[in-house]
């Protein structure tokens, strides 16, 4: 490629009518040069990138690989779509249980720590709850908020997980669209090291439900 622009035919054949008669040693040594000098770069290109592979195929590129190994990292070290830590336990709960528009939490990923419940009236067969006591005023008022769990696993109705998924389409017992989640992780935890009420963000911290803000939920 290097030595094409110079020893390509008409550019001989003008360097052959310019200068051959005058001087023919420009006409060779433009050909002899032009090889020389290809010749060398490729050595160094040689050298330089030894056995690398400067174009290869899409799914074999060195980029391709590369992404992969973020994609893995990234997998590794994942974060959850919705973390359903006590400070948003309440309203995460009820904007994405009670969303009208339930398409855009469809395949996101969630975690929550919560105790079970079977037997409520309005869950649905094949499924259970998990979630935490809701205290909106005291804990008189205290009402169950949390989510509907595919049943995919055994469970031990009151007794506490941990449980990582996917948010997916459901319906209540009523016959209601609802979101609830599918088992991806599940494990047991201590119930005397989680809180069994939570309260609206508001009552956390300094109440300017900063961590719900990152959600970016209108309300």
């Amino acid at each position: 490629m290097l030595a094409s622009p110079i020893i390509n035919p008409v550019v001989l054949l003008s360097t052959y009518f310019a200068f051959y008669r005058a001087n023919p040693g420009i006409f060779y040594y433009r050909i002899m040069f032009g090889i020389l000098i290809s010749f060398i770069i490729g050595i160094i290109i040689g050298m330089i990138y030894n056995d690398k592979e400067i174009i290869t195929d899409g799914d074999d590129c060195e980029c391709h690989i590369n992404n992969e190994n973020k994609k893995a990292k990234k997998s590794k070290n994942r974060k959850f779509d919705y973390d359903i830590v006590d400070e948003v336990y309440m309203d995460l709960s009820y904007f994405i249980t009670f969303a009208e528009k339930q398409k855009q939490f469809i395949g996101k990923t969630i975690r929550i720590r919560g105790f079970v419940n079977k037997h409520e009236q309005y869950v649905p067969k094949g499924y259970f709850a998990i979630g935490k006591y809701g205290v909106s005023c005291c804990t008189a008022d205290a009402g169950f908020v949390g989510f509907f769990v595919k049943e995919t696993e055994k469970v031990v109705e009151n007794n506490w997980y941990e449980i990582e998924g996917f948010l997916e389409k459901a319906k209540d017992s009523a016959g209601y669209n609802r979101i609830a989640i599918k088992i991806n992780n599940i494990k047991e935890i201590d119930s005397k090291k989680e809180e069994e009420y939570v309260y609206p963000c508001y009552s956390y911290k300094d109440g300017k439900c900063e961590e719900m803000k990152k959600y970016n939920f209108e309300y």
